[in-house]
């Protein structure tokens, strides 16, 4: 999960650069603020019950996140 919310922020971070609707432009802000903070929650919850926050590459290589 936390590399797929790495990749909605990367692609919202890229509209904020390119697009020009105000509409889209506060989505990609939205998304942004809500999948940062979930990843950042995820992370949290993975180290509090693991002992690891991980990292999205290693998360994604190993089937996990």
């Amino acid at each position: 999960m936390v590399s797929h919310h790495e990749g909605a922020v990367a692609m919202a971070k890229q509209l904020l650069a390119n697009g020009e609707h105000p509409e889209l432009r506060k989505l990609a802000e939205d998304i942004i603020d809500a999948q940062t903070n979930e990843i950042a929650q995820m992370r949290e919850w993975r180290e509090d019950w693991y002992g690891s926050a991980g990292s999205g590459a290693h998360d994604a290589m190993h089937g996990e996140g």
